[in-house]
C-alpha cells in the first residue's frame, strides 16, 4: 500500500476516477458516432475495411476486405491485434458500426485512469484532478479518441499505464499494462522494449531495475514472437532500413507547423522528467525520417498521436 501513497498520503478513490472514464468515453463516444452518422469520418477507408474485416469474422468469413490492398488473413495482415477476436464477439452481439465506435472512444478514455493515478503520486491528489483535466483538453488525445475505430489506441492506456505502475513501484501493474499493449498492436513491442532499457537505467518514482527489466523481457519476447508468427512486420513509424530525411519542402513545411503548434502546449515541460521522453526518441526519429505526411494535431493523426502521446503524457 506504501507504493501507491501520494505525497499527501491520500488517494482519489477508484469510483471517482472511474467516473471521469466514463463521461470521457461517453463525450468522445457521441462525437465519434455522430461524425460518422453524418458522413464525416476521420478516415473512412480504414473504417470501412476495419467494419469489413470483423463484420466478416462475426459471421464465419475469413479475416479479409476487398477494400485494402494487403495480405488478408489474422496473423498474414501487415499490423496484428490481438484483442480483435474480442471485438467481433462484442460485435456479434451487437452488430453495428457503432459497437466499434464505441470500443474505440472508451480505449482512449481509459488512459485518464493511469494518467491521473501517476499525477496523483507525483503531485498529491488537486494535481492529479488538475493533470486529468488537462488530458482530456489536449487537441491530440481529443483527436485520438474520435478517430473512427483503431485498436492500436489501447496502445496509449497501456504505455501510459506502465509508467504511472512502474513510479508506483508496482511489478504487476507494469506486467498487465504490458500484455494489454501487446494485445493491441505488435507495434507496440518495441515501445516496450525502450521503456524497459529505460527503466532499468533512469530513475522514475519507485521503479526498480527489475521491473525495468521485467518490461524489457516482455518486449524482446513480443517482438520475436511476432516476427516469428508474422510473414510480414510493418511500422508506421519506420525505425530503420528505408527511412531517410524528406526531401520536399512541403513536408518540411508541414514539420515546422506541427512543431510549433505542439509547443504552444507546453509539452517540452516534461523534460524535467526526461525519463518517458528519452524512451520515445526511436518515435520521435522514425517520426522525422519518414517520408510520409504528418498528420494535424487535432485532424486525423492516430496512426503517429498513439505512439508518442503515451510518453508526452507521462513526462
Amino acid at each position: 500500500p506504501t507504493d501507491a501513497m501520494t505525497p499527501s498520503g491520500q488517494q482519489t478513490s477508484g469510483i471517482w476516477i472511474g467516473f471521469a472514464v466514463a463521461v470521457t468515453g461517453i463525450a468522445l463516444a457521441w462525437v465519434n458516432i455522430t461524425n460518422a452518422q453524418n458522413l464525416q469520418p476521420q478516415w473512412s477507408q480504414d473504417l470501412a475495411f476495419f467494419h469489413q474485416w470483423v463484420h466478416s469474422a462475426a459471421n464465419g468469413g475469413p479475416w479479409a476486405s476487398p477494400l485494402i490492398l494487403e495480405p488478408q488473413g489474422f496473423f498474414e495482415q501487415v499490423h496484428t491485434h490481438l484483442l480483435l477476436p474480442a471485438v467481433v464477439g462484442a460485435y456479434w452481439m451487437v452488430p453495428r458500426q457503432e459497437t466499434l465506435l464505441l470500443i474505440h472512444s472508451f480505449g482512449v478514455a481509459l488512459t485518464v485512469w493511469p494518467t491521473w493515478r501517476l499525477a496523483e503520486r507525483a503531485g498529491g491528489r488537486v494535481h492529479g484532478v488538475l493533470i486529468a483535466l488537462a488530458l482530456i483538453g489536449f487537441g491530440p488525445f481529443l483527436a485520438v479518441g474520435v478517430a473512427d475505430f483503431r485498436p492500436l489506441v489501447f496502445v496509449i492506456p497501456a504505455i501510459t499505464g506502465i509508467w504511472a505502475s512502474a513510479y508506483g513501484g508496482s511489478m504487476r501493474g507494469c506486467v498487465v499494462w504490458a500484455m494489454v499493449a501487446l494485445l493491441a498492436r505488435q507495434d507496440s513491442s518495441y515501445l516496450l522494449i525502450s521503456t524497459g532499457a529505460v527503466l532499468c537505467l533512469l530513475p522514475w518514482g519507485k521503479s526498480r531495475r527489475i521491473i525495468g527489466g521485467a518490461v524489457l523481457g516482455i518486449g524482446l519476447v513480443g517482438f520475436a514472437s511476432f516476427a516469428f508468427l508474422k510473414p510480414e512486420m510493418f511500422f508506421h513509424i519506420n525505425l530503420g532500413g528505408q527511412a531517410s530525411f524528406p526531401t520536399g519542402s512541403e513536408l518540411w513545411d508541414n514539420r515546422k507547423s506541427f512543431v510549433a503548434a505542439f509547443a504552444l502546449s507546453l509539452w517540452w515541460l516534461g523534460i524535467r522528467r526526461p525519463a518517458p521522453l528519452i524512451a520515445c526518441l526511436p518515435v520521435f526519429w522514425g517520426m522525422l525520417t519518414t517520408a510520409r505526411e504528418w498528420h494535424l494535431l487535432t485532424g486525423p493523426g492516430a496512426h503517429h498521436h498513439a505512439f508518442w502521446l503515451p510518453f508526452v503524457i507521462a513526462s
